[in-house]
């Protein structure tokens, strides 16, 4: 029944979901990265068959542009701080990046600064 899976944190997916260790299986996650933790990449890192996606549309002023949280406030700061956490596991990582009406004027520059940002960490990424 999807309406309860456990969709907001990764604590609350019982053991039992992820039997996922078979080399034939291999999954990626999309993150918006704000909800990641210490304690989450390191779940993330026991399971070498999952990759993870995290979603950032640009430097802050267009990530945050892009990115509200209901009181209006951006979530760029957050993102980075999910991203260290992935980091500092050792997790390999890729970015997404969702091109709209904010960003759609400064694809290149948007890709390029993607690129001088995380380019080097995002190497290794399955």
């Amino acid at each position: 029944d999807l309406h309860s899976f456990p969709t907001r944190r990764s604590s609350d997916l019982p053991t039992d979901y992820i039997s996922i260790n078979e080399p034939s299986f291999s999954m990626t996650v999309i993150s918006n990265g704000t909800l990641i933790t210490p304690e989450i990449a390191q779940q993330i890192k026991a399971y070498p068959n999952i990759n993870i996606t995290v979603s950032v549309d640009g430097a802050k002023e267009i990530h945050d542009a892009n990115r509200v949280y209901k009181k209006g406030d951006g979530s760029f700061e957050a993102v980075e701080r999910g991203i260290a956490c992935l980091r500092q596991a050792g997790v390999p990582f890729g970015i997404s990046c969702t091109i709209g009406t904010t960003n759609v004027e400064y694809t290149f520059e948007t890709i390029q600064w993607l690129h001088e940002h995380f380019g080097k960490i995002c190497q290794g990424h399955k």
